[in-house]
């Protein structure tokens, strides 16, 4: 829900921080951080998360349905550069394109 002062009963709201994902994605390619993208919440969590097992009994799923003003920052890491230098450990890496490794 959203809250008119961020001043709220503690425990009572999330905070989340205004971001520029524009500038983000910009600074992070530049500095060589490889390919990135931005993502909504519900879209992040049907990619990664185990949605079946986050809804409601009345099919309210607050992962999908909360949140619809947020959005994820999504990157190769480590990027493509470093991963090709030696006793760099890829395992888990994040493709934003493709999903989770196995």
């Amino acid at each position: 829900r959203f809250l008119n002062s961020y001043l709220s009963q503690i425990g009572a709201a999330d905070i989340f921080f205004p971001t520029d994902f524009a500038a983000l994605q910009r600074v992070w390619q530049a500095k060589g951080g490889g390919d990135a993208g931005v993502v909504s919440h519900a879209e992040f969590c049907m990619r990664y998360g185990e949605v079946p097992r986050t809804s409601c009994v009345n099919g309210y799923n607050p992962l999908l349905q909360d949140y619809a003003n947020v959005d994820m920052f999504l990157s190769v890491w480590p990027p493509p550069q470093a991963a090709s230098r030696p006793g760099t450990d890829t395992a888990g890496a994040l493709d934003w394109q493709s999903g989770p490794k196995e």
